[in-house]
């Protein structure tokens, strides 16, 4: 895409994010407003090599590098809280959180568009590729536009409180409503905010409840169930449905992390019968060091040869993992080596090798 075009497809997001954000940090910086601001810059640079027999038949490029960057503000005055994510590469740019919301010691009201609680990956991880221990995602944990099966951005209303536990730690309750993605040929029409007029959307039922033995601490387990409706992206041709219940849970300490999720989802698609699949994910890193961070992660899928809604996912793998490292060369920039290999309900593998450059500014 010339320099030109990709300018003018980043101009209206970017430059609405920075609408928001600019009168908002001067707020903070000068105090007399009462509004407080935090505004951090995430920039990438990725490089893949794709090797296998899916590349071809996916579309996908053998070899390509992707810069990308988010903006990250959250802020607000007294209880009323805010929270924006802008996000960009080469070729495109979305506004990928908004919300506002009502924040007590124990309780937190939240409107917009935010992140699918049931998920997990994405509250652990939110902040940006810095944050993110690997470089890929878990597959039953990717975004909409990056394959993924399940709606990962929803546009309504989030309920989150805490409780304490009877005897140690707390539990955290978190439910969610809103509206979702449409279902098209091999991926989801993630929903934005500008789309709620004009596109089919569907709507979700989320609820995640967790306890976490320390409140100030890293550890949680929980479950996580939700229920999914997905119209079809053309009109008139049906809808599909997903049921989800699960399990979850994170640790860390000072040389290892992990982090996993089970899953067991029940399908539906219009005019071409039911299906259970069983997904998930083991992610456990090792640190070799202050700097230097080992890890592995192996994804699992079950099921996926006779379920109608996940049969339009061709490419989704049915078995794979990732093995990587992380090196931390300096203060809030990282660097990160990775190959992941997958194989689809069809037998054909693909693997692939990545080098990505992350940061987190100022």
């Amino acid at each position: 895409m010339p320099l030109r075009e990709r300018g003018r497809k980043w101009r209206a997001p970017v430059l609405a994010a920075l609408s928001c954000t600019v009168p908002l940090a001067a707020g903070a910086q000068g105090g007399a407003s009462g509004w407080e601001a935090q505004v951090l810059v995430f920039p990438s640079l990725t490089w893949v090599a794709r090797t296998g027999a899916d590349v071809p038949v996916a579309g996908l490029p053998r070899k390509d590098a992707t810069p990308a960057a988010s903006l990250f503000v959250r802020g607000g005055r007294g209880r009323l809280r805010f929270l924006l994510e802008a996000a960009a590469t080469d070729e495109s740019a979305s506004l990928e959180r908004l919300k506002l919301g009502w924040k007590a010691p124990r309780v937190a009201v939240w409107a917009g568009r935010f992140h699918n609680p049931a998920t997990y990956w994405h509250d652990r991880y939110h902040h940006g590729e810095y944050v993110q221990p690997s470089i890929s995602h878990p597959p039953i944990a990717a975004f909409e536009e990056d394959g993924g099966v399940l709606p990962q951005h929803l546009v309504g209303g989030l309920v989150r409180t805490r409780l304490p536990a009877e005897k140690r730690g707390l539990w955290e309750l978190s439910l969610a409503a809103g509206r979702g993605p449409a279902l098209g040929e091999g991926e989801l029409k993630p929903l934005h905010l500008t789309d709620l007029g004009r596109r089919r959307r569907g709507s979700s039922l989320v609820a995640r409840l967790g306890w976490k033995p320390d409140e100030l601490g890293d550890a949680e387990a929980g479950l996580v169930a939700a229920r999914h409706r997905l119209p079809l992206a053309v009109p008139g041709t049906g809808t599909a449905r997903v049921t989800m219940l699960g399990l979850y849970g994170a640790w860390s300490g000072a040389e290892w992390e992990v982090t996993g999720k089970a899953v067991r989802m029940r399908t539906a698609l219009s005019g071409t019968g039911r299906g259970r699949v069983t997904a998930g994910y083991l992610h456990v890193g090792r640190a070799l060091g202050p700097q230097w961070l080992l890890y592995g992660r192996r994804d699992l899928a079950v099921g996926l040869a006779a379920d109608p809604y996940l049969g339009r996912f061709p490419h989704f793998p049915g078995r794979g993992g990732a093995l990587g490292l992380r090196w931390d060369l300096a203060r809030g920039h990282a660097l990160k080596l990775e190959l992941a290999r997958h194989r689809d309900r069809a037998g054909r593998g693909l693997r692939v090798w990545a080098l990505q450059w992350s940061a987190v500014l100022p």
